[in-house]
């Protein structure tokens, strides 16, 4: 099986038309409730790769599944390779799946296609959650040290000094950024609310740097009608992808081993806005 699905994407595995029309359906129901955004739109996909293992045990028809089915699907997981690095898929990547499939059978529940969940999911999957390490005040500053520009700055300074997730980050307009009344103005977050962020006096400086001595100049550049806070060196707007990719390379010139295996991303959010302004290089 894991041959298969090398050869091809879990969104591409192949699965009947039966299949097919509950993983649409299933679609439809979290674009209802508001599970299509972010980690969540993952959730038919995951059920698509639950699917093609059923039919792969001459299961055709998921209607019929038993808890034994779910039970070797989790069995399954604990040894399902991980595609985009070597090893074997993490303890909260297989909390994933199982939930998808949790959403999955509640709604197949909901619509009258079976009559009882084959197996009380969370009873057996649900693992312990392990702590991250965050990073100390001197390789918070250490990073900054290691900026080669004002917009890496700008982005450490969100990030670090406001807790800003890294799709919160990528999102931010130049309107959400109120530097007058020292604001920040998050429009989309996790839960689909906004909220506002007062800003240091530091962290102030850091965006109004970037925004004069760098963004102005690849606008005018790249002739860009771009509204993005954050912009790539083309004019485009910097997409989450490309944040990560401007973290990683912070972090490598710091050729520092305890900055490099820890979490960035919970080590910004672990620390408040207000000590930002003691930490500042």
């Amino acid at each position: 099986m894991a041959a298969h699905q090398k050869k091809q994407p879990m969104k591409h595995l192949r699965i009947n038309k039966l299949h097919e029309a509950l993983v649409e359906e299933l679609k439809t129901t979290l674009k209802t409730i508001g599970y299509n955004r972010g980690k969540n739109s993952m959730y038919p996909v995951l059920v698509r790769e639950f699917l093609y293992f059923l039919e792969k045990k001459k299961n055709p028809d998921v209607r019929n599944c038993k808890g034994k089915d779910v039970n070797q699907f989790h069995e399954y997981l604990r040894t399902r390779k991980n595609f985009k690095k070597e090893g074997m898929i993490g303890v909260s990547h297989t909390r994933q799946f199982m939930y998808s499939l949790r959403l999955f059978f509640d709604h197949l529940l909901e619509v009258n296609e079976i009559q009882n969940v084959p197996a009380h999911i969370p009873s057996f999957c649900w693992g312990e959650k392990t702590d991250r390490e965050v990073l100390t005040t001197f390789e918070i500053k250490k990073l900054f040290s290691k900026c080669e520009s004002q917009k890496e700055r700008a982005i450490l300074s969100v990030a670090y000094g406001c807790g800003l997730r890294r799709s919160e980050i990528a999102n931010l307009n130049c309107i959400d950024v109120n530097l007058n009344s020292s604001t920040l103005i998050v429009r989309d977050s996790k839960n689909h609310k906004s909220r506002m962020i007062p800003l240091a006096e530091k962290i102030v400086w850091e965006l109004q740097a970037y925004l004069r001595k760098e963004r102005d100049e690849i606008i005018e550049t790249n002739q860009s009608s771009s509204f993005s806070f954050f912009v790539r060196n083309d004019g485009v707007r910097m997409s989450g992808e490309h944040l990560n990719n401007t973290f990683r390379k912070i972090v490598r010139r710091t050729k520092t081993d305890s900055i490099i295996k820890k979490s960035i991303a919970t080590s910004f959010t672990a620390f408040d806005h207000g000590s930002y302004a003691r930490c500042r290089c």
